[in-house]
């Protein structure tokens, strides 16, 4: 029998992509996510000889295109920064961080620029460019910053020039600030990261959500914060899906992954929604069972016992169905900062 393991694997790759039904890639909450591992290369560079070397080729190549169509489209999508509506806190939630916020000693903001002092005080995260404005790094840097998604207030962004950086010393200290452009992420307790160099608004977005997920959290709202840690919890159980080696065992990752997006839908639509986020969960919920339909028919599609050229077949015909899904729930749940939900689910 020859050796079809390598196929095989691609086709769960993107198989189980599709549970990225919810994602583009996976970092459970509060972890720094391992890098990932890359698919095995099925192409040499050289037409393949063996039936199911053609078959993975081919596939492959409707794989690339699939893709590249998608990530074509997100590139035009882009940042939608301020689309996300952020919760209004609770009686108890309110009370609670009043209580914190006034056990915490005041920041030191002498000598600081006013508007800056004014988001340390109300414990916002600060973005801040430190630029010449001159070279045409600096100058996207600067226009990135028009796209940084502000939180809904909760995100301070501003630029000086480099030169005036001896000002912000409160905010940049136990950081090196030599090289311009330099973006200087500091979270609501001040702790700072660098970003030096050309980065785009998407990698100083990430910055943020680092910044929060390390110091106050990423939300404010109870819902979300259970929502979050539903998703966080089932996207670690999808992933714990085995790999598949043959065509039986394709056949069954896709019946547990079935099952398992059942399950996630289920106690999703579980948590009780106040009437600001009924709408929300209703559309969401319709999302998430699209996504587990996905995989239903997936496997009525590959039948009983499918074969190496019928796995590849399956996954091929369902690309642009699982690319248009992916698209429609990462931007339902990133544009409420739920990226366990969509984007890292």
């Amino acid at each position: 029998m020859s050796q079809i393991s390598p196929p095989i694997r691609i086709v769960l790759v993107l198989a189980v992509a599709v549970l990225g039904a919810y994602m583009l890639f996976l970092r459970p909450k509060n972890e720094v996510p391992p890098p990932a591992e890359p698919a095995p290369n099925v192409q040499t560079g050289a037409p393949a000889v063996s039936k199911p070397g053609k078959i993975a080729q081919a596939a492959q190549g409707a794989v690339n295109a699939a893709n590249g169509q998608l990530e074509s489209q997100e590139s035009v999508d882009g940042v939608d920064a301020g689309e996300a509506a952020a919760g209004t806190q609770s009686t108890t939630e309110g009370a609670t961080q009043a209580t914190e916020a006034a056990a915490t000693p005041a920041v030191d903001t002498k000598g600081l620029p006013k508007p800056v002092a004014k988001a340390i005080r109300h414990h916002k995260a600060v973005v801040l460019l430190f630029w010449n404005g001159k070279s045409a790094d600096d100058k996207a840097v600067h226009a990135a910053l028009k796209k940084v998604d502000r939180w809904d207030g909760r995100v301070f962004v501003a630029s000086a020039p480099i030169k005036q950086i001896s000002k912000y010393g409160r905010i940049a200290r136990g950081v090196d600030v030599e090289q311009s452009p330099t973006v200087v992420v500091a979270d609501p307790k001040l702790r700072a990261e660098t970003l030096v160099g050309y980065v785009d608004a998407k990698t100083i977005d990430q910055a943020v959500v680092d910044a929060f997920r390390n110091s106050t959290g990423l939300f404010t709202d109870a819902y979300l914060r259970k929502v979050d840690r539903v998703c966080t919890h089932h996207s670690n159980a999808l992933w714990q899906t085995p790999s598949a080696d043959n065509g039986a065992e394709f056949k069954r990752a896709l019946t547990q992954t079935e099952t398992k997006l059942g399950r996630f839908n289920s106690e999703f639509a579980a948590v009780k929604a106040p009437k600001k986020w009924r709408a929300f969960r209703t559309a969401a919920v319709a999302d998430n069972a699209a996504s587990r339909q996905l995989f239903v028919d997936m496997s009525a599609y590959a039948g009983a016992h499918p074969s190496t050229s019928k796995a590849v077949a399956t996954v091929s015909h369902f690309l642009s169905r699982r690319n248009t899904l992916v698209r429609k729930i990462n931007k339902r749940f990133n544009d409420e900062h739920l990226f366990s939900c969509g984007s890292e689910f």
